[in-house]
Formats: structure tokens, sequence, C-alpha cells
């Protein structure tokens, strides 16, 4: 049986999405997934917050083993490289969550995101890409709106 290659492709949904953050916040409740990243080494203190609708998110966070696996791939990512990730083929948490549900996570248009730093990593299944919001010395100055994977034209 041949194996899916999975691809970790880096996603910069805005220019100052590239470069190094630290994950300094992350909370996972009834209402979604919030991950607030810090940049490194900038004058201007720069938040990103990623936040994923609670009513069509799932996660997991990542023990150092796992992280080990992806981390040879993303090593060949050319820098600069930030910290959100979207996956190409099937993760092996999209795998599992659909051979727990019989393919429903395929069905209801289920993606994988990939969001990490240095020690923390979130592996993400999500029917909708999510809101991002970019904070600089705490004034919000760009948001983009969470947008179901079903309507989005190129899949």
């Amino acid at each position: 049986m041949m194996k899916e290659k999975v691809k970790y492709i880096p996603w910069f949904p805005f220019e100052e999405a590239e470069g190094k953050f630290d994950i300094i916040k992350f909370c996972h409740t009834l209402e979604g997934l919030t991950i607030d990243l810090l940049k490194q080494e900038t004058e201007k203190k720069t938040l990103m917050r990623v936040t994923f609708p609670g009513h069509s998110t799932t996660c997991r966070y990542l023990n150092e083993t796992y992280r080990g696996k992806t981390w040879q791939y993303l090593k060949q990512v050319e820098d600069p490289c930030g910290p959100l990730f979207k996956v190409e083929g099937r993760s092996d948490y999209i795998k599992s969550l659909s051979e727990e549900s019989y393919t429903l996570t395929d069905e209801f248009w289920f993606k994988p995101y990939y969001i990490a730093d240095i020690e923390s990593t979130f592996d993400i299944a999500s029917q909708e890409q999510p809101q991002i919001e970019l904070f600089v010395d705490n004034v919000l100055v760009k948001k983009i709106e969470s947008i179901r994977h079903g309507s989005l034209k190129n899949k």
C-alpha cells in the first residue's frame, strides 16, 4: 500500500505573518480555538491572533515525538517562514478523525492546519479557514474573516 505524502505549506495571510513567532497563549473552548502569536525581534509589539470557530474545529496539542516527525520536513521550508501552515494531503490527524467518524470528516469539508513554534505545536482540523487579526502595539491593523471551506473556489 502506497502512503499518501503530506505537505506542509507555509501560509502567509498577509506580509506581516512572515518571520519567527512564539505562541504565547491558546484557549480551546466550545466557542473555538484561539492562538496568540507574538512576533520575535520587532521594534513594535506585533501580535497575530488566529481563531478557528468552535462549532467546526477540533485540534490536538502535539508532543515532542510527533513534532520530531514533522520538523524534518519543516526544516526544508525556505526562510523566512511563519508559524502558519496549510496542510496539503491528509494529515495523520485528519486520517484518524476520518476513521473514527466513518469519513464524515471528509464529507463536511474538514481541512488540516498546523501552527507551530519551537516549543508548541497544534494539529488542527477545521471546516473553516480561520479568522486572523493582526495587532501592532495593541491596535488592530488588519483582519481576515473566517471562510467555510465549502464556499472557497479553490479547495
